[in-house]
């Protein structure tokens, strides 16, 4: 109680400034670090280290997850199939159990293509277990340097995948 009072000064409310005042600092000291690990990670994404490793990156795997997107599949998979990204492209389509005729539009799709160098094709139908099964299914498949989503149904624009390519070589 005597250590109390000295630092207290006899009064309570003193002992609650100190201790307010205390974990005030404390939290500054937190915030530096974190600001300092951000600034470091930072340095590092920007240095010559890692974009020798961009440097090396030779092929996209591209996950498209398929469940009832017959009204729009065939126009996706063309436009993933035309993007001209500087890099093999692993197409990786998993169909997760379409009850319309998104399976049978792929395949006639897949059939009229002609193998072009750097593009593979992975077709895969499964039984519906949801978009994440279908997501990681074509995840355990994937071969490339760098992995992407791309939904069927043109909720995202593949025409931006070449802008996020171009924003990782420059590492910023």
């Amino acid at each position: 109680q005597s250590i109390l009072k000295l630092i207290t000064g006899g009064g309570i409310g003193c002992f609650y400034y100190y201790l307010a005042y205390t974990v005030a600092w404390l939290g500054n000291i937190i915030v530096s670090i974190f600001q300092s690990l951000a600034s470091m990670a930072s340095s590092l994404f920007k240095s010559s280290l890692f974009n020798i490793w961009r440097i090396k990156m030779k092929k996209i795997s591209i996950v498209i997850p398929v469940y009832n997107e017959e009204k729009t599949i065939a126009k996706i998979l063309e436009i993933i199939w035309r993007l001209d990204l500087d890099l093999n492209k692993e197409i990786i389509i998993v169909n997760d159990g379409s009850r319309d005729k998104s399976k049978e539009i792929i395949q006639n799709y897949l059939r009229k293509k002609k193998k072009i160098k750097g593009t593979d094709i992975v077709f895969i139908s499964k039984e519906n277990g949801g978009k994440g099964s279908a997501i990681r299914e074509g995840i355990n498949r994937a071969s490339g340097d760098l992995l992407i989503m791309q939904d069927a149904d043109s909720e995202y624009n593949p025409q931006e995948i070449k802008k996020l390519i171009e924003e990782i070589n420059k590492g910023e």
